[in-house]
C-alpha cells in the first residue's frame, strides 16, 4: 500500500517538474 502511495506521489512530483521546466 505504501509503495503505491509513494509511486503515485513521485509521479505527481515528476509531472509538476515537467510543467515547471516546460
Amino acid at each position: 500500500y505504501i509503495n503505491a502511495v509513494l509511486g503515485k506521489l513521485s509521479k505527481s512530483v515528476a509531472d509538476v517538474g515537467d510543467e515547471l521546466t516546460d
